[in-house]
């Protein structure tokens, strides 16, 4: 997928998997505030579509913090951890929606990271 270093779907015992990483050139700063939009982006997405969310959750990492994010359908959790690297990931696991239709909404939402 353009644009990411991975970008992973699949089905498995009945849920649609999506999970990538990409490499962005936008600090912790920016890039926290917008995970945590694309996060609530998508919920609100499967929500309309009726899925059941198993997880979703991402992480953004650089030199210094680690902040992941993580829901399973009635709010967002957001914690910061220590860690290393520079870039941006995600992984979800729900119940509902086609791999295909899963794979285009994350790319979609996820884009500008």
């Amino acid at each position: 997928m353009p644009g990411f270093r991975i970008f992973e779907t699949h089905n498995h015992e009945g849920a649609t998997i999506c999970s990538f990483e990409k490499d962005s050139n936008k600090n912790a700063d920016t890039l926290v505030p917008a995970m945590e939009d694309c996060i609530k982006n998508l919920e609100k997405w499967l929500d309309e579509h009726e899925a059941l969310i198993g997880h979703v959750k991402g992480y953004v990492k650089e030199s210094g913090p680690v902040t992941t994010f993580s829901t399973v359908g009635n709010g967002l959790n957001v914690e910061k951890h220590e860690g290393a690297g520079a870039a941006v990931g995600f992984a979800a696991i729900v119940f509902g929606p086609a791999e295909e239709e899963l794979k285009d909404q994350v790319a979609q939402v996820f884009a500008d990271l």
